[in-house]
C-alpha cells in the first residue's frame, strides 16, 4: 500500500494513563537547551543535567557539562523545535502516576538493549510506567 501522508506523533500515541491531568500532577514545564537546532517528538526521553537543572535528550555516554543526563528524567509531552543555544521551555512528564506506550518512547542516542531498560527503570521510579502495545 502506498503511503500517503505523514503525521508527527500525538499525545495520544504516547500516554495511555494520568492520573488528574486537570491539575498537572505529571507534567510540569521544564527548560531544553540544544547546541544544534532540533527537532524532538513527542516521547522523547530526557534526561536532567545536575548542575543547571536544563533537560537534554538522555544519554548513556558521559559527556563534559552535562553530567546526570545519562539517567532518565522525564518524557516530553510535546512536538518542538529547540533553537541552537536557546533555552526553550516545554512540557515533559516528569513525574506522578502516568502509563506511556513503551514503543512511543525516542531515544536520540543510540542506546542498547541493557540501557533502554535501565533508562525505563528510571522513569518507573519517577511514577512513569511503561506498557507494550495499545
Amino acid at each position: 500500500m502506498t503511503k500517503i501522508a505523514t503525521e508527527d506523533p500525538r499525545i495520544s500515541d504516547l500516554v495511555k494513563y494520568e492520573q488528574a491531568p486537570e491539575h498537572g500532577w505529571c507534567r510540569e514545564d521544564v527548560e531544553i537547551e540544544l547546541a544544534a537546532e532540533t527537532d524532538l517528538k513527542i516521547g522523547t526521553v530526557l534526561g536532567k543535567i545536575t548542575a543547571s537543572g536544563v533537560y537534554v535528550p538522555v544519554n548513556t555516554s558521559q559527556v563534559a557539562g552535562q553530567e546526570g543526563a545519562e539517567v532518565a528524567a522525564a518524557v516530553l509531552l510535546e512536538n518542538v523545535t529547540i533553537p541552537a543555544g536557546e533555552a526553550t521551555t516545554v512540557t515533559a512528564a516528569v513525574q506522578g502516576a502516568m502509563i506511556v506506550r513503551d514503543e512511543a518512547l525516542i531515544f536520540v542516542n543510540t542506546h542498547n538493549d541493557t540501557e533502554r531498560a535501565a533508562a525505563i527503570d528510571a522513569l518507573a521510579a519517577l511514577g512513569i510506567d511503561t506498557r507494550t502495545g495499545d
